[in-house]
């Protein structure tokens, strides 16, 4: 499906590039293409018990699809009160997936839009908030695609190996499209160990290198 289908189907607007917010230190949105996202998905990185942190949320697009295929909870957290409204617009109108209603245990289903503050937010969560001065809670996947310079990276990779020593748990980093500042920032973190690449480049009529995604975890993460 194409961009404006994956829209339609998850119930949501997405598209289009916005820069108004840019500056030094935070990177104008840019969605990434679904056909990335499906590939992330196959990777098996993500369950239905993951919460995942998306930096640089924009308007949701990582955040509802992932949770409609996987069925994970994700909080979406930027700087950009414009971007966060745009989101919490598409999360009265979107389709989330989570535990519903059915079973002793419950059981995963997909409910429909207009859920207010009930079942959607319960598994999607947008916050107006500066990367650096998030707190990480139970998270344990991290999404970024170049949301901030490597200055404001350095800051939350402290931040979330903070919450690791805090709380040990399997954590998973995925980074699409990587700059070489993240690259080196991130080969430089003692705590991470790389552990992935998921090739796109077969995705795309003429192949880039940077597509991309790569993936890093806490070392003794699942100890």
């Amino acid at each position: 499906m194409t961009d404006r289908e994956w829209d339609s189907k998850l119930h949501i607007d997405t598209c289009g590039r916005e820069d108004h917010a840019q500056d030094g230190d935070h990177y104008a949105y840019e969605p990434t293409d679904y056909c990335i996202l499906e590939r992330l998905v196959q990777s098996g990185y993500i369950g239905r018990d993951d919460h995942l942190l998306d930096y640089g949320c924009g308007k949701g697009r990582v955040s509802f699809f992932l949770n409609a295929v996987t069925g994970c909870r994700v909080t979406g957290i930027d700087y950009d009160e414009d971007m966060i409204a745009a989101a919490r617009r598409n999360l009265k109108t979107c389709r989330v997936r989570g535990r519903t209603q059915g079973s002793a245990g419950g059981r995963t289903g997909e409910t429909g839009g207009g859920l207010g503050k009930t079942a959607a937010e319960k598994q999607i969560r947008f916050l107006e908030q500066d990367a650096m001065t998030y707190e990480v809670t139970d998270e344990n996947r991290f999404y970024f695609f170049n949301p901030f310079s490597e200055k404001i990276l350095r800051v939350v990779l402290d931040r979330i190996v903070d919450a690791w020593y805090a709380l040990p748990r399997e954590m998973y980093l995925f980074f699409y499209y990587p700059e070489d500042e993240y690259v080196g920032r991130l080969m430089m973190t003692p705590e991470l160990a790389f552990v992935d690449e998921i090739d796109c480049t077969d995705l795309y009529e003429h192949p880039n290198r940077r597509e991309r995604i790569l993936v890093f975890e806490l070392e003794g993460g699942s100890e």
